[in-house]
């Protein structure tokens, strides 16, 4: 049973490898649509909105087939897995796990069209988080032990302090050019170290186990003057994927725990042990899982744009269950269920999502975060169709311009698979304002 549920979760991102991409520059404007509404209408506030949607199409860029890109925060570059994607032991730095020689990593700069513009050595496997400085890659080694590395993007600088000429003079602090052509190894051990994370201030989580052990221990670097801690879990548990969440001011981390074929979300604040231990919410999510199914819960949508802006800390997720996205906010216990056959998604505000869904990319209402002053959006709606065929959502603080050549709005980079090639579009989310009319399109999608 747990097999054949695997593979059928791993479908979850495959599935739109078959699906086409089109067009160049678009403008769309779009009200209502055709989907039915969720099976619990209870858990959503159904969407009827106007959407003037700007898309460029920035090009096409090879990857392994599998491993989705990770994106810098800006939406300037993307670092990808080419060649022969790692095999599940590796992906899962499980038994028998070993260096991916026959892939490697390329940073791709996106602006008006996507250019390659930096190759990594092979042997090493994507991370799954980055922030405005670089990337993170891990590295299984021969001996059976995984180290967690940091590239930096391209052009990236770091300050030097200058030794002064002349006694009693305040030294220069220069700035100096970065290796951007391999890691700087943050964690570098005999152990098994995975699945890392970066949080909004410089924070480091990721999943520790000796080679003897089949357990992983959650391990967390805090940013300030706190010590790093690792947490067990209880016997024949195991921490997987951390996901950092609720800003620089408030921060707060999600971990999936795996159990005797049952997987937990968990949330808690990660100051220190003893805060992490009397902050857990847990919520259940299958009793019927493996590392494979647990992978999909949070692949789609990787770090950044798994959780909420700002101090918005929800989480956006696979339901391995439910089979559709689903929304936890972990301050009231409440999940917000997204449209049947949904397979990826990530916050638009407090009160929208992006979805992707086998036929097209949808915008949905959904309620917003426990505490919020903002309304509950009226339940009188249904989806808003965005694009007419399917892709990943990545949202992106991007300084591009618009298709209509003004400035402001939103914006997010979608990753439409072809094959072992991957459709990069740069999306813009002009304006929403309510309406109660029927669909208005204009031109070619």
């Amino acid at each position: 049973m747990i097999e054949s549920r695997a593979k059928r979760a791993c479908t979850v991102v495959a599935a739109a490898v078959a699906i086409a991409a089109g067009g160049c520059v678009t403008t769309v404007e779009k009200v209502g649509g055709g989907l039915r509404p969720p099976d619990r209408a209870s858990d959503l506030a159904r969407q009827s909105a106007l959407s003037r949607t700007g898309v460029r199409t920035l090009g096409s860029i090879q990857y392994d087939g599998f491993t989705l890109p990770v994106a810098s925060p800006d939406g300037r570059f993307l670092a990808v897995q080419t060649g022969v994607a790692p095999d599940w032991p590796t992906l899962l730095a499980a038994a028998g796990g070993r260096p991916p020689l026959a892939s490697s990593i390329e940073v791709w700069e996106c602006s008006d069209t996507v250019t390659r513009v930096a190759s990594l050595s092979r042997g090493l496997v994507l991370g799954r988080s980055a922030d405005r400085t670089g990337f993170l890659v891990e590295a299984p080694q021969p001996d059976g032990s995984r180290w967690i590395g940091k590239v930096a993007w391209p052009g990236a600088i770091r300050p030097v302090e200058v030794k002064p000429l002349a006694e009693g003079e305040a030294p220069l602090v220069l700035d100096e050019p970065v290796d951007t052509s391999k890691p700087e190894w943050l964690v570098q051990d005999a152990r098994i170290n995975a699945f890392a994370t970066l949080g909004p201030s410089g924070e480091l989580a990721w999943c520790v186990r000796t080679p003897e052990e089949k357990s992983f221990r959650l391990a967390v670097r805090p940013a300030g003057p706190g010590a790093a801690f690792e947490h067990a879990a209880g016997p024949d548990e195991s921490w997987f994927l951390p996901v950092f969440a609720g800003g620089s001011k408030s921060p707060s981390m999600y971990v999936l725990r795996l159990r005797d074929g049952m997987v937990d979300l968990v949330h808690g604040t990660p100051v220190d042990l003893e805060s992490w231990d009397r902050s857990l919410a847990i919520r259940p999510l299958s009793d019927r899982a493996d590392a494979r199914v647990a992978w999909q819960v949070l692949a789609p949508q990787g770090t950044v744009s798994a959780t909420g802006e700002g101090d918005d800390d929800r989480l956006v997720f696979f339901h391995p269950d439910l089979r559709r996205m689903a929304v936890w906010d972990p301050v009231d216990d409440t999940l917000a269920l997204l449209e049947p056959d949904s397979f990826a998604a990530t916050l638009d505000g407090e009160t929208a999502a992006l979805l992707a869904m086998p036929d097209g990319l949808f915008r949905q209402r959904i309620r917003p975060p426990s505490g919020s002053l903002t309304p509950m959006p009226s339940d009188s709606g249904r989806p808003v169709r965005l694009l007419d065929r399917t892709g990943v959502p990545r949202r992106v603080e991007s300084r591009a311009s618009r298709p209509d050549g003004e400035t402001g709005g939103r914006s997010w980079l979608v990753l439409r698979p072809e094959r072992k090639s991957l459709r990069i579009l740069r999306l813009f989310l002009l304006d929403t304002t309510e309406t109660d009319g029927k669909a208005r399109t204009s031109g070619d999608r």
